[in-house]
């Protein structure tokens, strides 16, 4: 190579045979300065994805939850697909959609012959963007489930717990302080939990929403709606509260055509 200083030919190694000179001190000099960082990416797609999780969750008071109801061919076989959701709000019409994560033939597998208890990974979009705003998991369980609610930048917002109980279904919802509210919905209203506080009031409500006889009786296609009530919910209790109708619907709604819960 030639010597960018005396020009010298040929120069090998990193240092000029006749000058002296060290290349990549000469090169670095005569190279342009870095150019300034750009705005962080990262950080402007968390404030838009903030903004778009607080109008999902705090500009309405009903929420409407509507599965996509399966394909004859897939009822007729019994075929277990994925489940997918829209969601609205009374206020603000079209908010988002939610999906079933899982497509590989281990996860088939596993909504096959594990059913309601199998791991579970669901992903809430806000808008016609798809932005993700919610992930919600749970892992597999023989009695009572656990389901993590997390923002779509991976902050924890809460769980919904399970638990035993003889006359009602009951569970507790957690955000970061702990257990503000559960739900005990007695066996006899089997379409509706209500969601009450630490002195027993009902503040809230999930409802099972009657979709016609076909839907019901051939379909695992279940709507629901979500009803926040007057009670001044923080952003995280609301998600949590919308993921307790994701861990009601999977509980005891999944298998509607087999009658296996």
């Amino acid at each position: 190579m030639t010597c960018p200083r005396c020009r010298f030919t040929p120069s090998e190694g990193a240092t000029c045979g006749r000058c002296g000179v060290v290349f990549a001190k000469v090169r670095a000099r005569a190279e342009p300065p870095p150019e300034s960082p750009a705005p962080n990416a990262t950080r402007d797609d968390d404030l838009i994805r903030g903004h778009a999780l607080t109008h999902f969750l705090m500009s309405s008071r009903r929420l409407s939850v509507d599965q996509h109801a399966r394909h004859w061919g897939e009822i007729l076989v019994g075929w277990e697909q994925r489940n997918e959701y829209d969601i609205s709000g009374d206020r603000t019409g079209f908010l988002g959609s939610m999906v079933e994560q899982g497509t590989g033939p281990a996860d088939v597998v596993a909504r096959l012959f594990l059913g309601m208890r199998r791991p579970l990974g669901v992903t809430v979009f806000a808008g016609p963007e798809h932005r993700v705003i919610l992930e919600i998991e749970r892992p597999f369980y023989w009695l009572n489930s656990t389901l993590i609610v997390r923002t779509g930048a991976d902050e924890l917002l809460g769980r919904v717990t399970s638990r035993i109980g003889l006359l009602h279904r009951l569970y507790d919802l957690e955000d970061e302080a702990g257990v503000f509210a559960s739900i005990r919905s007695p066996r006899w209203r089997p379409w509706t939990f209500p969601i009450v506080d630490g002195s027993g009031a009902e503040q809230a409500v999930i409802r099972k929403k009657w979709g016609g006889f076909d839907k019901e009786y051939y379909t695992d296609a279940d709507d629901f709606g979500v009803d926040f009530g007057t009670c001044t919910w923080t952003q995280a209790q609301r998600a949590v509260i919308f993921a307790a109708a994701v861990s009601i619907d999977y509980d005891y709604f999944e298998n509607n055509a087999g009658r296996n819960r």
